[in-house]
């Protein structure tokens, strides 16, 4: 995948690490649509995996070395 303006560098740590369930390990690359609700996929991730935990998730998107935005979610 080609570095866009729209891609980012993407995790979700649980505990002050990257969370896994499984094999599935939420971190990587991930193209995300412009606009107000930008970051809405990786929040709606977050609270996933916080619901499957059992405790706070933070989900942060990062560009060029720099946290573009980030947020914690708790579960339901």
């Amino acid at each position: 995948m080609r570095p866009t303006t729209h891609e980012f560098d993407t995790e979700l740590l649980h505990g002050g690490e990257v969370a896994a369930l499984g094999a599935v390990v939420y971190r990587g690359r991930t193209v995300l649509q412009p606009g107000p609700d930008r970051f809405a996929p990786l929040r709606r991730w977050a609270q996933g995996v916080a619901d499957e935990v059992g405790g706070p998730v933070t989900w942060r998107a990062s560009a060029d070395g720099a946290t573009v935005a980030e947020g914690t979610v708790h579960p339901a």
